[in-house]
């Protein structure tokens, strides 16, 4: 519980108040008057009418389901809405919800991609059963953080638990395993997502050609991209790029 009015503190005028006691019959606060963002000339007006949507069943649920919860946190993600985000956190907390796999998963992003790293970890070691999709969004955190031993460290244990990566996993894997200039650890990854079926997978083959060119294996690089049976921009991009500093420094 002091956890919970902890949270329900940090934002002292809050846009939306929700209590635990609330009726199906209560109001939300009024939210503040349209207006237009400093960082942004995108009208605030649509944020707070979707919020009032989304915070809707919550007050006419009881107890408030987890998806109601999910909704509003998968909106949050990527809007710099931190403090929003801990008072529904906190609403949680005094309702005794906890979150699972899915849900965790959202609140992981909603916390990382708003600033806020720890809190991200927190819930994320609170699930009592990860999913993949958990491990993704913490994958990503981690990424996003330019933390590489703690992305590979967390993708290793979400493969010790026996649960597989996929499309989403390995390009951030990768680009941990690049920024670690680990070609090594980089292989071991490249072998695991070739028994899980993605070796024709354009943006995984992408990522790995990205990691060998960055740990120095140009020719490993050069055979992947001949293997691939589709490229983008991005796929010649990273060989090309590679080349042409391979070049330069030969005439130099």
């Amino acid at each position: 519980m002091a956890y919970a009015h902890q949270q329900l503190s940090i934002n002292r005028k809050p846009r939306i108040l929700l209590s635990h006691s609330q009726s199906p019959s209560s109001k939300t606060e009024i939210l503040p008057p349209p207006r237009c963002s400093a960082t942004t000339s995108r009208p605030l007006y649509r944020t707070s009418t979707t919020l009032n949507i989304l915070v809707e069943p919550l007050l006419k649920q009881n107890p408030p389901r987890l998806l109601s919860y999910a909704s509003i946190f998968q909106f949050l993600i990527g809007r710099n809405l931190l403090k929003l985000g801990q008072q529904i956190h906190g609403h949680m907390a005094l309702r005794g919800i906890e979150p699972n796999a899915f849900l965790g998963a959202k609140m992981v992003a909603m916390y990382a991609s708003s600033g806020d790293l720890d809190s991200a970890i927190n819930v994320f070691n609170r699930v009592g059963n990860p999913s993949s999709l958990l491990y993704n969004s913490m994958i990503r955190a981690y990424a996003l953080y330019r933390c590489p031993e703690k992305t590979i460290g967390t993708y290793f244990r979400m493969h010790s638990s026996g649960l597989k990566g996929d499309n989403f996993t390995y390009p951030f894997v990768l680009k941990a395993c690049a920024d670690f200039s680990s070609s090594w650890i980089g292989k071991c990854v490249h072998g695991q997502s070739l028994r899980n079926g993605l070796q024709f997978d354009m943006y995984v083959g992408t990522s790995l050609i990205d990691m060998y060119v960055k740990c120095g294996g140009v020719e490993d690089a050069q055979k992947l991209f001949d293997k691939m049976s589709m490229r983008d921009i991005s796929s010649w991009n990273v060989l090309i790029a590679r080349l042409h500093e391979e070049w330069r420094n030969s005439c130099c």
